[in-house]
């Protein structure tokens, strides 16, 4: 579900205000950084989804530790795929990532001035099968970056789909009733913020499950499990 010239909808407050939240519930992100990205420059561009979005559903997003994965590749897909490699373990319900812009990026973001042509570009994404595992850059590379708001931004329309499991949608009712049945399933999933996939045919009410849906893969010797 990648993040170019999309969003999740428009606020419906009609349809928030009716929707039930439920008690809180705390979602555990294990956040994974690329080489030239900080923790305090992750901690910043999730401060926006930690303190002013996730008050309003009653969930307490944690950051769990921070360990460090080299960029896996240049274009989105080659990323993602790598990210959604790393398993659920301990009490992570959901892996985001950080990546670092190089020289390839700037040139890229350039391309259009010289050749007159727009150039696709994603600047951020989460996994379609079970919307656990996602990733954003953390630096702006051109102007596609800053017409999407910047990392701050790409970041929280991420989390949005990372932790409410939301759809694109004209409006955000979609996601008020994702959310909402997330947090009621929360209360019996043993520990495990539960997500489903893109389309919703497919609830994960454990990490098992979400591990075997994305190929029950163990994490590379290059995943640092050190935390800073």
């Amino acid at each position: 579900m990648g993040c170019f010239g999309t969003h999740i909808g428009m606020w419906d407050d009609e349809a928030f205000k009716s929707t039930d939240f439920g008690p809180p519930q705390t979602v555990h992100v294990c956040v994974y950084l690329d080489q030239g990205v900080t923790k305090d420059e992750a901690m910043d561009l999730m401060q926006t989804t930690i303190d002013e979005d996730s008050k309003y559903y009653n969930i307490n997003v944690v950051p769990e530790g921070f360990g460090q994965l080299e960029r896996p590749g240049f274009f989105h897909d080659q990323i993602l795929q790598r990210v959604a490699s790393i398993p659920l373990t301990g009490s992570c319900d959901r892996v985001f990532y950080f990546a670092h812009r190089n020289a390839g990026d700037y040139l890229y973001a350039a391309a259009p001035v010289v050749t007159g042509l727009p150039l696709p570009e994603v600047l951020g994404e989460v996994d379609d099968a079970t919307m656990t595992h996602g990733f954003a850059y953390a630096e702006n590379d051109g102007i596609s970056s800053l017409m999407m708001g910047g990392p701050s931004s790409v970041t929280r329309h991420e989390f949005y789909h990372l932790v409410g499991s939301c759809p694109h949608a004209w409006t955000m009712d979609q996601c008020y009733q994702r959310i909402s049945s997330l947090k009621h399933l929360a209360q019996d999933s043993d520990g495990f913020f539960p997500s489903m996939s893109e389309d919703a045919q497919h609830v994960f009410k454990t990490r098992g499950q979400v591990n075997v849906a994305l190929g029950d893969s163990t994490p590379n010797a290059d995943v640092a499990a050190n935390q800073r």
